[in-house]
């Protein structure tokens, strides 16, 4: 499949996708990282609710208006792990003990990921602060998704974060050199930095919170 062709069909899911809902997925996402920011611990529930609520989000939107079938398999799978997560709870988002280039590079790369003003997809700077395809397709959502667990390190869902690094370092390394989107390469670094922080709490923390 071409690059124009990839771009093409994800510049159809983006158009066809209501923009009503975009501005949910984006005030949801504000509201859960400022009750993140005051309450931690205390809403791991909503938290973990909005992560499974946007990867099934992707997932609808994967099938219409152009059926993605490998879209469908990879968001299908994060969506069971996000109600796996959500049924038993492993992240800590307290940051009692997340280092601080932890938080700061978790909220730098999840602004981008909310905003991700990508020419390809939105139709302003501005506009895609509120409209920009969050939960609509895999760039953004993913960032965001891999941001929030960034701010859960050290106390993180190891199974889940590493298949979730995985997948970003895949879709941000796809969007950035092969489909030319400039915004993945925050998902590509953020992806490289979180297989980092994930092999340095293997070495030293090794049974510590394993799933």
């Amino acid at each position: 499949m071409s690059k124009e062709l990839i771009l093409s069909q994800l510049q159809t899911t983006v158009d066809t996708y209501p923009v009503l809902l975009s501005i949910v997925h984006h005030i949801l996402l504000v509201v859960v990282v400022v009750l993140l920011l005051i309450y931690k611990e205390k809403v791991k529930r909503p938290v973990d609710f909005y992560i499974t609520f946007v990867f099934f989000s992707v997932f609808l939107a994967s099938i219409a208006p152009i059926v993605n079938p490998f879209f469908l398999v990879v968001f299908g799978i994060l969506t069971l792990l996000g109600i796996r997560e959500f049924i038993n709870p492993k992240m800590d988002y307290s940051m009692k003990d997340t280092p601080t280039i932890h938080i700061t590079i978790a909220l730098v790369a999840g602004f981008i990921g909310f905003w991700y003003p990508e020419t390809h997809f939105t139709k302003g700077s501005f506009s895609a602060l509120y409209s920009s395809p969050l939960g609509v397709i895999p760039g953004p959502t993913l960032t965001v998704v891999l941001s929030l667990f960034l701010l859960a390190y050290p106390f993180t869902n190891r199974l889940f974060h590493w298949i979730l690094s995985g997948v970003g370092l895949f879709f941000g390394f796809v969007g950035l050199f092969i489909l030319g989107v400039k915004m993945d390469s925050a998902l590509f670094l953020l992806a490289l930095y979180s297989f980092y922080s994930l092999l340095l709490l293997e070495i030293r923390k090794p049974k510590q919170n394993v799933v």
